[in-house]
């Protein structure tokens, strides 16, 4: 009866270890700009670190420096040696580390207005097609009202 009180409590704590294991710890970083943001991304596998990568960064992102190891017992020839090798890893599992730096591509938001020089380029844009189209179709150039506007109600 002792033995099936404890298997569960042993799958129990077995199932907590894995899942602290498989933890991403994520710090962000100073970039020196509001519009784009660095996060240094810590755990124990690169591809848990690049799942959150791509979480953090919908529109992609620059990777600037990523690092894994995993420490295993150094293997020992021989059976019982093996055996012994074996159990060392079930008892005491590889330890793992992986970090990785990543910086998002910049992202303009929706809900955003352009700035002034955006709308300066529009405009020099849009007359300089105008007077495109009116050069090869040989109409006048079109000129911009001057004057006070006045409103017909």
């Amino acid at each position: 009866m002792r033995a099936r009180t404890t298997l569960p409590a042993m799958l129990a704590w077995a199932a907590m270890l894995t899942a602290c294991s498989g933890t991403v710890t994520v710090r962000p970083l100073v970039t020196g700009r509001a519009d784009v943001a660095a996060y240094e991304l810590q755990g124990g596998e690169l591809t848990a670190l690049r799942r959150e990568a791509t979480r953090l960064c919908p529109n992609g992102g620059d990777v600037l420096r990523q690092a894994g190891y995993e420490e295993r017992p150094e293997k020992e020839d021989g059976r019982v040696r093996g055996w012994l090798n074996a159990t060392g890893e079930w008892l005491s599992p590889a330890k793992r580390a992986a970090q990785m730096v990543v910086v998002c591509k910049e992202v303009k938001p929706s809900g955003v207005l352009p700035s002034q020089a955006e709308l300066a380029a529009a405009k020099s844009a849009a007359a300089a097609s105008a007077n495109a189209e009116a050069a090869s179709r040989n109409l006048p150039t079109p000129v911009m009202p001057t004057g006070p506007i006045t409103a017909e109600w």
